[in-house]
């Protein structure tokens, strides 16, 4: 049925049925394009995430060592883009994450009490779909999120200190 054929006809309760299936039907391709991002990059995000972590980890070890001005940009250039190069994923991670919290909690907020029963019936099957949140995972080891981002850097910054000290003995 058309959605303004619905409306004209003055059925409401058939409007937001329909609305509902759509969105029902769009959160599931969602669903479907985040397993198939995770499925094509988990391996190549892992692997990113790991070696631009230890990009990081010897430039800011490097930079404490003696070198041309010309070279400290470098370094920094370099660091400062694979930074991005890891933030940049975890920041979108985390923005699923966050809309997927999002539509959860608008679920709940809608006038549900006075529709239909196959109204109802659909909204607790899409509830118990959106209760699980969606989200990408690197290697099935880590979910792209901020926090993972942090930790990341918290290790690259760990690992450099590490060195740092071992330098100094």
């Amino acid at each position: 049925m058309d959605t303004e054929v619905v409306q004209k006809l003055g059925c409401k309760d058939s409007y937001y049925l329909l609305e509902l299936k759509k969105s029902i039907t769009h959160f599931d391709e969602v669903g479907k394009f985040c397993a198939l991002i995770q499925q094509v990059f988990s391996v190549a995000l892992f692997l990113q995430f790991s070696m631009s972590s230890c990009i990081i980890c010897v430039c800011l070890f490097r930079c404490t060592l003696r070198a041309p001005l010309q070279y400290y940009i470098f370094l920094s250039t370099y660091m400062f883009i694979m930074v991005i190069q890891i933030m940049v994923p975890c920041w979108f991670g985390t923005r699923v994450i966050e809309k997927s919290y999002l539509l959860t909690r608008a679920i709940y907020d809608c006038d549900w009490i006075s529709r239909s029963p196959q109204f109802k019936s659909n909204l607790r099957f899409f509830i118990v779909r959106a209760n699980r949140p969606l989200s990408i995972t690197g290697g099935k080891m880590f979910l792209l999120s901020v926090a993972t981002f942090t930790s990341i850097m918290n290790t690259a910054y760990s690992f450099f200190t590490l060195l740092r000290h071992m330098q100094s003995r």
